[in-house]
């Protein structure tokens, strides 16, 4: 197949895949599967103790009675002194598993919600406990999204607070749209004055537990694109040569179509554990880059082959081993991961070691196949000049 062919060909694949991402579902944290559900209840305010307890009865009877509940059991509010208190209107509930896969547990939560929505009148949710701790520490609450309204009069902010969480509950894939303050609840926000506390010797951390709430999302973009800068200014350190880094970094879309690939025909959704799987893909595609490249201008430099047709076929054939060997290495040892990534306990690494597989696989057989073609095409090796200091004696 000829050279320019190739290369247009793998450039529709790397833009296919890209044009692909945007269409992808995706969550920051995947549903993990810890054999045990919280979920949360909230009555209108002013629901009596004995009015929760006898709706919670009801809802624990319901819970029960699902395939594969082994305990349902409720608490109703929390006492005023603790940290977080809540009135006798909310209950959770700690929903118990049997032991069961992670597509069974998968299963029982959808029943379990579909359970809830039998009552109506009710705000409810279900998720597991460390999901929820995870959402608190990244939104300040038990949800991975939160949209926050704010304004002087609470009726209208009530009452615009609700059109929200209807128009949020009709998009599709939204699940548990509640309202976190319920209406006819005034709620204050509590800022700390630095001033005031220096002057009299208080420390924040000491006076509120909680003030600023990292913006995640926004802070992994930042950090990724300084990392990113950091890397191809290393690169370009090693290599001393813009073209061969370019050379380099052309790989990285040959990884991204398989990743790509890959999360599509497993449900099409990217998670931690995708990005994850991303950036060490990246980091093996670029060492095999590296690998190829280098022996490039080892064959020129150090055996005084010239540079053609020859010489990058000969470079790709010495490389074939150690590329071959890495590829296999690191797939046979996650493949494990890959074939069990719905069990409880893979839902991190299931989908990582999932974009890694898919990814080298691309990744492997276009380097050694395309890239000595663009090296080829755009490539300058060329033997350097070899420089001698002659010490001359002097006096």
């Amino acid at each position: 197949m000829p050279g320019g062919l190739v290369i247009s060909v793998i450039a529709a694949l790397c833009v296919a895949a890209v044009a692909t991402l945007p269409f992808l579902g995706g969550s920051f944290i995947p549903e993990l599967k810890e054999g045990h559900y919280t979920v949360h209840m909230a009555a209108a305010p002013g629901t009596s103790l004995a009015e929760s307890m006898r709706i919670g009865g009801e809802i624990t009877a319901a819970l029960s009675a699902i395939p594969g509940v082994r305990l349902v059991a409720q608490r109703a509010g929390r006492a005023a002194e603790i940290v977080d208190p809540a009135g006798v209107n909310t209950s959770e509930f700690e929903v118990g598993l049997v032991p069961m896969s992670g597509s069974e547990q998968a299963r029982t939560l959808v029943d379990i919600r579909r359970t809830l929505d039998r009552f109506p009148g009710l705000t409810t949710s279900a998720n597991t406990f460390l999901t929820e701790r995870i959402d608190e520490t990244i939104s300040g609450y038990t949800a991975p999204v939160i949209v926050n309204v704010f304004g002087n009069n609470l009726d209208i902010l009530d009452a615009k607070a609700q059109e929200i969480a209807q128009v949020l509950g009709r998009i599709p894939g939204a699940i548990g749209v509640s309202l976190q303050s319920p209406p006819g609840t005034p709620q204050l926000v509590v800022r700390l004055r630095q001033d005031q506390l220096t002057r009299f010797g208080f420390e924040p951390v000491d006076v509120l537990e909680a003030q600023a709430r990292a913006q995640s999302q926004r802070d992994l973009l930042v950090n990724a694109v300084i990392a990113g800068i950091g890397i191809v200014l290393l690169l370009f350190l090693a290599l001393h040569s813009t073209r061969a880094l370019l050379l380099v970094l052309v790989n990285l879309p040959f990884a991204l179509v398989g990743g790509i690939a890959t999360v599509l025909v497993t449900g099409g959704n990217l998670s931690l554990g995708s990005l994850i799987g991303f950036v060490t893909l990246f980091g093996i595609t670029l060492r095999n880059s590296i690998m190829l490249i280098s022996h490039y201008e080892h064959l020129v430099n150090q055996e005084g082959v010239a540079w053609g047709a020859e010489a990058s076929r000969r470079g790709a054939s010495e490389r074939l081993v150690p590329i071959l060997m890495t590829a296999l290495v690191t797939g046979l040892g996650l493949l494990p991961l890959a074939l069990y990534s719905g069990e409880p306990g893979n839902e991190i690494e299931g989908p990582m070691a999932i974009v890694i597989l898919g990814g080298l696989v691309t990744s492997t057989v276009l380097n050694l196949l395309v890239l000595p073609t663009l090296a080829l095409r755009f490539g300058r090796f060329a033997k350097k000049a070899d420089t001698m200091a002659t010490l001359v004696p002097t006096g």
